[in-house]
């Protein structure tokens, strides 16, 4: 908010003296703040409205920043100057720098730092759902779980600091045969140190982590697991590491509000009920061999995404349907959630989902998705 007064000055000035580049001005022309103390020729910050100007009238860039320094006053700014193939760099005074560090101040006092005047109240009515990291519980935890882990966690405390109603959610995907597949690796792993020697499926998990957790097991119950069935095993691999991704967060400095299950909404028929809405909807629609599927073309998506198989199974959209109605239902107004780089191809889906829900995202509950090049939580 400290660049807030001079930058609407500029972009005054630069519009009244292009007004046939306004438009441009408006939606490309933008700010970078100089943090780099080894770098302080370049000024505090810096613009690219030249360079968006030119394109606009045909002219030198360098030509239109001279024009820019030559013209441009403000009470905060020291010097003003051009730079490069046509940037504007900015140096403010002195007395500009005391009265933020004052103002500062004041608000640590107040614990008041950091909240928009405009904006904190606002957002101050809003109920905000930051879920990040949501690994399967198959294995531990890696370092694109850090990654995300970092963003969500930075982005959940960002709001509590600004008083803003927000809880941290970690959704645990604990159903589908991807838990089977768990519970039949350990099986293998342990019938191996049991002395029957059983590989692990080829689509199995071949961690070396389900080979510890095998020798523990035996080193506590020696042969008499060999009984247990596949289940046993799932449940058991499934808590394991559960507990494990648990204990990572915590030693990354992360506490979450909420662990989400995602069986508790196969077993309590939230997932029924919500495919149950879209079909009076007609935004789901059934094909004869029983399989039914979500016309999320109909909302930007790609392509149609199955919800149930013809074997009667639900798939991971399905869940998604009834997560996302939870969330809503709980009172959440805006969720967020912080994607993995191999989860891109989300996006349009969820959107789908969405607009299915609550028509346009933009007039309801948001779901908004974190990728690994940029992160956009405002358009």
């Amino acid at each position: 908010m400290f660049f807030e007064s001079i930058q609407s000055s500029f972009i005054e000035y630069i519009s009244t003296l292009f007004p046939q580049a306004k438009d441009s001005i408006d939606n490309h022309v933008v700010f970078d703040y100089n943090t780099d103390s080894t770098r302080k020729q370049f000024g505090d910050f810096s613009t690219n409205a030249p360079l968006v100007i030119a394109k606009c009238i045909k002219k030198n860039p360098k030509d239109i920043a001279m024009v820019i320094v030559d013209g441009f006053k403000h009470s905060s700014i020291q010097s003003i100057e051009s730079a490069g193939i046509g940037f504007v760099n900015f140096h403010c005074t002195a007395q500009w720098y005391r009265e933020i560090l004052t103002l500062v101040k004041q608000q640590l006092v107040s614990s008041a730092f950091g909240l928009s005047s405009c904006e904190s109240q606002e957002y101050l009515k809003q109920n905000f759902n930051v879920e990040f990291i949501s690994a399967n519980p198959t294995g531990p935890l890696h370092i694109g779980s850090g990654r995300g882990g970092i963003i969500g966690d930075v982005l959940y405390r960002l709001l509590k600091k600004m008083r803003i109603k927000a809880s941290a959610e970690f959704y645990i995907n604990d159903a589908g045969k991807q838990i089977i597949k768990l519970g039949e690796s350990l099986f293998a792993r342990y019938k191996t140190v049991c002395e029957i020697p059983t590989d692990v499926k080829e689509d199995g998990y071949q961690g070396e982590y389900l080979l510890e957790m095998a020798h523990d097991l035996y080193a506590l119950h020696k042969k008499d697991l060999l009984s247990h069935s596949v289940e046993w095993f799932a449940d058991y691999a499934k808590d394991a590491l559960l507990l494990d991704q648990k204990k990572t967060c915590l030693e990354y400095g992360i506490v979450y509000d909420a662990w989400f299950s995602e069986k508790t909404l196969h077993e309590s028929g939230e997932i029924d009920r919500a495919v149950e809405l879209l079909l009076r909807r007609n935004v789901i629609y059934e094909k004869e061999d029983g399989s039914m599927w979500l016309a999320s073309t109909s909302f930007g998506d790609d392509k149609d995404r199955v919800v149930k198989r013809s074997d009667g199974q639900w798939t991971y959209i399905a869940a998604d349907i009834a997560y996302i109605k939870n969330k809503v239902d709980r009172g959440f107004t805006h969720l967020i959630c912080v994607l993995g780089q191999d989860h891109h191809g989300y996006v349009c889906r969820l959107k789908a989902i969405m607009q299915a829900l609550y028509g346009n995202p933009e007039h309801r509950s948001e779901e908004r998705r974190v990728g690994k090049e940029c992160l956009r939580l405002c358009r």
